[in-house]
C-alpha cells in the first residue's frame, strides 16, 4: 500500500535545559539545530521504515530548504511534490525542553504553509494508499485531502490547530490526538481514564473509524469498532519528547500500510515513539523497520 504525507517542513531549534528551569530568566541549555515539522518528521520516519512515501510540503529557496529535501531524498522519500518558494523562508520551530525531557514551551513561524493549497494535492494517487496530513496546512486543503479516496490519517498537531478537523471528522479514517488535543476536539475533560474513554467514543460517534489517544508515560488507547485497547509500554529514559508523537504517527501509518492487527499497530507505534524519546532530534535516524519491530516484540523467528 502506498503512502502520501502532506504537512509542514521546519528548521527545529531545540533548547535542552541543563537543570531545573527558572521562568522569566536566562537558563543554561544545550541548543541543537535539526530538521523538523510534523509532516516532514512523519515522512522521514516512514522513509526510514521502508515505506517510500510521497511528501507534499513547502520550503524556502536556499541552503536550509535544500538540506531538508536532500535528507529526505537520501532516506527514500519522494519530494517531487514539495514547493520551493522565493517568497517565504523555510518554516522554523523553537522549543524549550525541561530537565525531564518534556516540552515546556514552543513557538513557530510557518507562513510558508499557506502555499500548500488544494491544487498541490490534486494529482495524488490516493486509491489503495494511506494519505496522512497534519493541521499545519490550510483548512481548504484539509477539505481537499479528506475528499480523496483511500485511507485518510489526520495528525492534530496541537489544541489550537486541531479544531480545523471538526467539520471533516466523518471523512477521516484514523486520527491520533494526545489527551490535550482530544479534550479540545471533544470539549471534555481527558485528565483521567473515564475522560479518555469518553473522548474516544465521541470521536468514533463522529465517524472516525480508528481513534488513537496518547497519554505520555501512561501509554496509549485505541478505539476501533467495539474494541477498546489500553497499552502501556516499558518506560524509557527520555532525552527529548520532541518528535515522539510524530514517530507514533509513522508507526500507525506503517502498521496500516502493512496490514498489521490493531494491537500490533499499537505496540509498533509505541516502540517507534520510544525510539524518538531516546534521541535528541525530532527523528531518530538510526531506526529501521527491523529495529522497531524487534523493539515492539513483533519480529518473528528472532530472539
Amino acid at each position: 500500500m502506498r503512502v502520501n504525507v502532506i504537512g509542514a517542513c521546519n528548521i527545529d531549534i531545540t533548547a535542552l535545559a541543563g537543570g531545573a528551569v527558572r521562568m522569566h530568566d536566562s537558563n543554561p541549555a544545550t541548543v541543537r539545530y535539526t530538521h523538523g515539522g510534523v509532516g516532514r518528521n512523519i515522512a522521514h520516519n516512514c522513509s526510514l521504515l521502508g515505506l517510500s512515501p510521497r511528501f507534499v510540503s513547502a520550503v524556502g529557496r536556499g541552503p536550509q530548504g535544500e538540506a531538508i529535501l536532500r535528507e529526505l531524498r537520501d532516506a527514500g522519500c519522494d519530494v517531487s511534490g514539495v514547493i520551493v518558494s522565493d517568497e517565504y523562508p523555510t518554516g522554523s520551530y523553537i522549543s524549550f525542553i525541561d530537565e525531564n525531557g518534556e516540552l515546556l514551551v514552543a513557538a513557530n513561524s510557518m507562513g510558508i504553509n499557506e502555499l500548500i493549497v488544494p491544487g498541490t494535492v490534486s494529482d495524488l494517487d490516493a486509491e489503495d494508499a494511506v494519505t496522512a496530513f497534519d493541521t499545519n496546512i490550510p483548512e481548504e486543503t484539509i477539505d481537499a485531502v479528506t475528499s480523496l479516496g483511500g485511507i485518510k490519517y489526520a495528525e492534530p498537531v496541537s489544541g489550537p490547530k486541531c479544531v480545523k478537523l471538526l467539520p471533516y471528522l466523518s471523512r477521516i479514517d484514523i486520527i491520533k490526538p494526545n489527551v490535550y488535543e482530544a479534550a479540545e476536539l471533544c470539549k471534555t475533560d481527558t485528565s483521567g481514564e473515564d475522560g479518555i474513554i469518553r473522548a474516544g467514543m465521541i470521536l468514533r460517534e463522529k465517524g472516525v473509524k480508528k481513534v488513537f489517544i496518547t497519554d505520555s508515560v501512561r501509554g496509549a488507547w485505541l478505539f476501533s469498532g467495539e474494541e477498546r485497547i489500553h497499552f502501556v509500554p516499558e518506560t524509557v529514559e527520555a532525552v527529548s519528547a520532541n518528535g515522539a508523537g510524530d514517530a507514533f504517527s509513522s508507526g500507525i501509518i506503517y502498521g496500516t500500510a502493512r496490514g498489521l492487527g490493531d494491537m500490533e499497530i499499537l505496540r509498533f507505534s509505541c516502540a517507534a515513539a520510544a525510539c524518538a524519546l531516546e534521541h535528541t532530534g525530532a527523528v531518530n535516524t538510526s531506526i529501521s523497520e527491523k529495529y522497531v519491530l524487534k523493539k515492539a516484540g513483533l519480529l518473528k523467528n528472532e530472539q
